[in-house]
């Protein structure tokens, strides 16, 4: 009977991050080793485990099927380990609190969140940390945040509570007529669900059933009816966030599509407008609300969720 193999835990560690990476550089970087102390550790393991891992070329590597495999189960392994790690040992600041959020959000509406609550719990540090949109669940693991705030769909928001649920529509320059927005390309904001395309569609329902007539831009598909697909010019804006969409569009340079809790300053304070009457059209997802594991027993956390409950409606 051959006895079962001991592997250490930091060749195992350094496995994981080389194959979660495809890249023995950039494991090297995430691990605080060099390139050489990387690749010599996966071949120290390779050895012992008697298999290849990962097949090397010029181009770099890539995993075999066995290393493969491999991977998937020493990744669940430690990123359990890594878990309990951080819920016994790590120590929290009990007078400090963390959120992680879209960045646009945060701008536009959590920050009116952020102030209230600080006026209530002046003692409390708060820190706010940001991504232009959430990386996948496991590389947000390190943020150690307490409160996670993300945009979901509504099949995906289990356990999380719905802040807003966005009304739709699109948004130009206040200052601009209707025949000045002929020609504007589209602005297009990279990591929603729901866009331009759907958004169209929804508003051409919607005008059938209501029996509505509305003035078409340029747009607009002219040659198909309402709803059947934008005009996708090579000139359209593609960026990373809403915020910039609404600069852009505040300064004439195209047409953004308005998220309800996102846009509203901009068309309070005059910069922007509307451009068709009872346009909205409700999306099906919005910003969501949720603790991470380590916040759910952190008490600037819990008080922090119950000023959101309590403050629902009166802000943002």
């Amino acid at each position: 009977m051959t006895m079962a193999k001991k592997i250490s835990l930091g060749l195992l560690r350094t496995f994981e991050t080389s194959a979660r990476l495809l890249s023995f550089t950039q494991a090297a970087v995430e691990l605080n080793l060099t390139q050489a102390a990387v690749s010599k550790q996966v071949k120290a393991l390779e050895d012992q485990l008697g298999a290849l891992l990962f097949r090397r070329s010029a181009h770099g590597i890539e995993l075999t099927e066995k290393g493969h495999r491999y991977w998937l189960d020493t990744r669940d392994k430690i990123t359990q380990l890594d878990k309990v790690t951080t819920q016994l040992f790590t120590t929290k600041n009990p007078r400090s609190l963390k959120i992680h959020c879209n960045i646009s959000y945060s701008f536009f509406v959590l920050t009116s969140y952020v102030s209230g609550f600080k006026q209530s719990y002046p003692d409390i540090a708060i820190e706010l940390i940001h991504d232009v949109w959430h990386k996948e669940q496991e590389q947000r693991k390190n943020t150690n945040a307490d409160i996670e705030i993300s945009y979901l769909t509504i099949a995906e928001s289990k356990g999380a509570k719905l802040l807003h649920r966005d009304m739709l529509f699109p948004v130009v320059s206040a200052e601009l007529t209707d025949a000045e927005i002929e020609d504007l390309p589209l602005i297009h904001v990279l990591g929603y669900y729901q866009e331009w395309s759907w958004w169209q569609q929804e508003f051409a329902d919607k005008c059938t059933a209501e029996n509505l007539t509305v003035w078409r831009p340029k747009w607009m598909s002219q040659k198909q009816s309402l709803g059947s697909g934008l005009k996708e010019a090579k000139s359209n804006f593609r960026v990373d966030s809403s915020l910039l969409a609404y600069e852009l569009a505040a300064q004439g340079a195209g047409v953004a599509l308005g998220r309800s809790c996102l846009v509203q300053g901009f068309i309070d304070s005059g910069r922007l407008r509307p451009i068709f009457a009872d346009s909205n059209i409700e999306a099906p997802e919005g910003f969501h609300i949720q603790f991470t594991e380590p916040g759910i027993a952190h008490k600037p956390a819990q008080w922090f969720m119950e000023f959101v409950n309590n403050s629902a409606g009166t802000i943002g």
